[in-house]
C-alpha cells in the first residue's frame, strides 16, 4: 500500500523535491529509486516478508529511504532515537527484534555493539553495489509495516504494531480532514522515529506527493535552530507545520517578529503532550493566527 504511494508519486511528480534538507533536494523519481537500491541491500542481508529491521538514524533522507525500502520487502520497520546509548539499543534490540540494522557512519560502532555478532549493520554510503538490481514496487500489502516502543510514561515501555493498512488510513484521515495537498509543503522538526513525526510528516508527505522539508541540523538544540527554521518556513512557503508543545512555547518567547515566517502557514499542529493554554494564546497572538481543533490534535490556522 506504501510503496504503491511512492511509485505513484513517482510516476506523477518524477521531478519535484520530494525531501529538502539543506542543499540535498531529492526527488520523486530518485526516492523511489533509493527506496529500490535500498530494499535491494536488505534482501541481500537476507531481510524477508515480516522481518523487522531496525532503523536508527536521525531526520534526514536516509531514514526515509531506510523505511520505504523496509515497506518495499514487506519488513517490519523498527525506528529507534539515534541517540540512545549501546545499552539503550540493547533494551530494544534483545532477542529477535532486528534481522537488520540501518544507521550511518558515526553511529555503527554503537549499534554494532547493541547486537548480535551475527546480525548485518548497513552503514549509509558504505558498501553499496552498484550492480545490485533494486526491487521494484509490488503488489499491495496490509500486513505489519511499523513497530515502536512507548516512552514508558505509564509504566514499562509498550511494544506497538501498526500494519501498512493502519498507517496509509492515517495518512488518508489526516489529508481528507485537513484539505492539503501536493502544493503543501510540510517542515518536520519532530523526530521521524516517533509516530508523530513519522505520520503526520513523512507519511502524509507522500500520500499527498508533497515536499518534506528537514532541518539542517536535526540534532542540535530546538532553541539553537529556531532562527533558521523561521527562515526555512518562508523559504520553503511552508503550509503545514507540526510541532509539540515546548517547541511552541520555545518560539512564543523569541524576540522578534515571528508573523512573516508564518505567514504562508495553513496548519499548526500540536501534539505529543498537552498544550497549556498559556502557550496556545502565547503562540497564537505572536503568529498572528486563528485557532481551530482536530479530533486529537489541536491545530493552529
Amino acid at each position: 500500500m506504501l510503496t504503491g504511494l511512492l511509485a505513484s508519486d513517482a510516476a506523477a511528480w518524477p521531478t519535484k523535491a520530494a525531501i529538502v534538507q539543506g542543499e540535498r533536494r531529492i526527488s520523486y523519481r530518485e526516492l523511489d529509486q533509493e527506496a529500490g537500491r535500498w530494499a535491494a541491500r536488505l534482501r541481500h542481508a537476507g531481510v524477508r516478508r515480516g522481518d523487522p529491521v531496525a532503523i536508527v538514524l536521525p531526520n534526514c533522507p536516509e531514514f526515509v529511504f531506510a523505511f520505504f525500502a523496509a515497506m518495499r520487502v514487506n519488513a517490519v520497520a523498527v525506528p529507534l532515537n539515534p541517540n540512545y546509548t549501546a545499552a539503550e539499543l540493547g533494551r530494544f534490540l534483545s532477542g529477535k527484534s532486528a534481522r537488520v540494522l540501518i544507521t550511518d557512519a558515526c553511529r555503527a560502532p554503537v549499534c554494532r555493539q547493541s547486537v548480535a555478532p551475527a546480525t548485518p549493520v548497513i552503514v549509509s554510503g558504505e558498501g553499496d553495489d552498484p550492480g545490485m538490481v533494486p526491487v521494484p514496487a509490488g503488489d499491495a500489502f496490509a500486513g505489519d509495516a511499523l513497530c515502536l516502543f512507548t516512552s514508558g510514561s505509564t509504566g514499562s515501555t509498550k511494544r506497538v504494531l501498526f500494519t501498512q493498512r493502519n498507517l496509509f488510513f492515517e495518512a488518508l484521515n489526516f489529508v481528507e480532514s485537513t484539505g492539503i495537498g501536493p502544493d503543501d509543503p510540510i517542515l518536520c522538526p519532530v523526530p521521524l522515529y516517533h509516530s508523530y513525526g513519522l505520520c503526520l510528516g513523512m507519511l502524509d508527505a507522500v500520500y499527498t506527493g508533497a515536499t518534506l522539508v528537514l532541518e539542517p541540523q536535526p540534532d542540535a538544540p530546538f532553541s539553537s535552530r529556531c532562527p533558521r527554521l523561521l527562515e526555512l518556513l518562508r523559504e520553503e512557503k511552508i503550509r503545514v507545520f507540526p510541532g509539540v508543545p515546548w517547541q511552541f512555547a520555545v518560539m512564543a518567547d523569541m524576540l522578534g517578529d515571528i508573523r512573516e515566517a508564518f505567514r504562508d502557514v495553513t496548519w499548526c499542529m500540536s501534539s505529543g503532550d498537552l498544550l497549556p493554554r498559556r502557550t496556545y494564546d502565547s503562540f497564537l497572538a505572536r503568529a498572528g493566527r486563528q485557532r481551530t481543533w482536530g479530533s486529537n490534535r489541536s491545530a493552529l490556522r
